[in-house]
């Protein structure tokens, strides 16, 4: 699915950039086969799709491996390229998502087709979240209403209550063991700078923020974020120990400084750089980790940590420093405001990509 739905941006850019456009068509319609056959009983999408037949493969729903970037590139591609069909399909998505995968500040997988528990678990890729959530609330002044403003009632799942449970004393522990917690509606007000922000999308950015405070939780328990961590035996999913150098947390707490001001994210940054910095450096470069319990390194570098998780932590102590939390331009030269890509680079958010083919 991820991989069906992560075009979008790189291709409509390439189509407006080249005036050809095939490249976006394409994209596009890969985007809106994958929405065609989202559950039109829960709205969620599966992980894995026959490209042939079009039959899910994997019926597992959830925000993290093999989905994350498709919901990223409804909202960024709607934001980027002006589609205004993207917006809608990400505001169902959404709400979608917060009805049945979230569970207290955590997001477990379920069953696409009926919300049916099938794996309690906070996989590292989920940590984008948070940030998307910032966005998704910032977003929703300027656009029609991305926010749901809603909680989720969890129908169907009696054996959800063992799991709330869970999440509630993980919760219990991010906080006292973090020492921040969601600040006030005036100061998210204040942080954006404008009035007319909706009561959604102050709920947004504060369930941003308590499971953000939940997913650092782990990281401060184990010096790094596993790969996999089961939130029924609240340990390191077996398997899944590994910790790859990730930069999906990094940003969700640059976004959230932007967002609320608050420099607790400042130290949440300092934390995990001085954990790879101990744990992760090496003679030629930074190693990933093998167990982050026990620290065992791997001789294993991805890109990404270059692309993505050094950019935000740079991009986060930046913005500390020079106090741009009103600035969404923080790449402080540039003429003009930008998207990220999921892969962490800049595309220019301009009125003349965004308006690319459309009448008058």
């Amino acid at each position: 699915t991820a991989g069906a739905g992560t075009l979008a941006v790189e291709f409509g850019v390439l189509s407006r950039l080249t005036g050809d456009p095939l490249f976006e068509d394409l994209a596009k319609s890969s985007m809106r086969a994958i929405w065609e056959r989202r559950s039109p009983i829960t709205g969620l999408v599966g992980a894995h799709i026959n490209i042939s037949s079009g039959a899910w493969t994997h019926l597992d729903s959830g925000i993290g491996a093999s989905v994350d970037s498709y919901y990223e590139y409804l909202l960024k591609g709607s934001v980027l390229l002006g589609l205004d069909d993207f917006a809608e399909m990400f505001r169902q998505a959404y709400h979608s998502v917060e009805e049945n995968i979230r569970v207290g500040p955590w997001y477990v997988e379920v069953n696409m087709e009926n919300g049916v528990l099938v794996w309690p678990i906070f996989n590292a890729l989920q940590a984008f979240w948070p940030g998307l959530q910032t966005l998704t609330a910032s977003c929703s002044g300027d656009h029609k209403h991305f926010s749901t403003g809603k909680m989720n009632s969890k129908r169907q799942f009696e054996e959800m209550l063992t799991y709330q449970t869970i999440a509630r004393k993980l919760s219990e522990i991010s906080r006292q063991e973090i020492g921040f917690g969601v600040p006030s509606a005036n100061l998210i007000h204040d942080s954006y700078g404008c009035e007319n922000r909706s009561d959604a999308s102050s709920h947004d950015l504060s369930k941003a923020i308590e499971t953000h405070g939940a997913m650092f939780s782990v990281w401060k328990r184990h010096g790094a974020t596993p790969e996999g961590y089961s939130l029924s035996q609240v340990e390191p999913q077996h398997g899944q120990r590994a910790y790859a150098l990730r930069p999906e947390l990094v940003e969700s707490t640059y976004y959230l400084y932007l967002a609320t001001r608050d420099p607790a994210y400042l130290g949440v940054g300092r934390e995990m750089l001085a954990a790879i910095q101990s744990r992760c450096r090496a003679k030629c470069g930074y190693a990933s980790l093998a167990d982050v319990d026990t620290g065992k390194r791997r001789d294993h570098m991805e890109s990404f940590f270059l692309a993505e998780t050094l950019k935000y932590l740079y991009l986060l102590f930046d913005a500390g420093a020079r106090g741009l939390w009103r600035e969404h331009r923080v790449v402080r030269h540039l003429p003009y405001d930008y998207v990220f890509s999921t892969e962490g680079h800049i595309f220019p958010l301009t009125n003349s990509l965004s308006a690319f083919g459309k009448p008058g």
